[in-house]
């Protein structure tokens, strides 16, 4: 089932949330139900155990509605894209904190950086052209050496050109969408880096092998 990876997660997200989003005087957390949290949200209970029940159906997934995403988010107290995040989307998030730990460790800032930390303009294409360069820097735009290239067999060698491409198109996308102009200088590099691995690790999900 296309996308059941990331249905899969919200539902699991949701029920996690909801183990320690109960009102407490206390350090320790409280439970949220489900009849609490369809109050809060004004997300029917119905609609929520539904969700439940079509997460572990093989043919079907949670379909909730843009709007039944925020709600819920809000009664948790969480950012409604933590609901959707799936275990390899924090993967690449801890990845690319690390990178740009890394980065401020060891004071690497090339040129690129120091324009990217500078500001550049909020143009989509703009932000996209550094990212790839970014990615690049960073070894993770997916290229192959030309000679290499050129021993390969014909086949083999437009597959990779054609994942390359994608690569880049993920890049270009993910890239686009920080809100550059708004940010701080550090956040701007650190924005960047995110924004590169997870362009360059992304994978839809109707290319990930489906389960039996």
């Amino acid at each position: 089932m296309k996308h059941k990876s990331t249905a899969k997660s919200f539902v699991n997200n949701v029920r996690r949330a909801m183990q320690v989003a109960g009102e407490t005087r206390t350090d320790s957390p409280e439970k949220l139900t489900q009849a609490q949290l369809s109050e809060v949200s004004g997300v029917a209970r119905s609609t929520l155990a539904l969700h439940a029940e079509l997460e572990a159906d093989a043919d079907r997934s949670p379909n909730p509605k843009l709007e039944q995403i925020c709600r819920i988010a809000d009664a948790l107290n969480v950012p409604p894209a933590f609901l959707l995040m799936r275990g390899e989307d924090w993967t690449r998030l801890a990845q690319a904190i690390n990178y740009y730990a890394d980065l401020r460790r060891t004071g690497r800032h090339p040129a690129l950086f120091a324009n990217i930390a500078a500001g550049i303009d909020d143009e989509a294409s703009t932000q996209s052209r550094y990212a790839l360069m970014l990615a690049k820097t960073m070894g993770i735009d997916g290229r192959v050496n030309d000679a290499l290239l050129e021993e390969l067999s014909p086949v083999l060698r437009r597959e990779i050109q054609t994942s390359v491409s994608a690569t880049t198109r993920r890049i270009f996308s993910s890239a686009a969408l920080p809100p550059i102009s708004s940010m701080e200088p550090d956040d701007r590099l650190a924005a960047f880096v995110i924004s590169v691995i997870f362009g360059a690790h992304f994978r839809p999900e109707a290319e990930e092998p489906q389960e039996q």
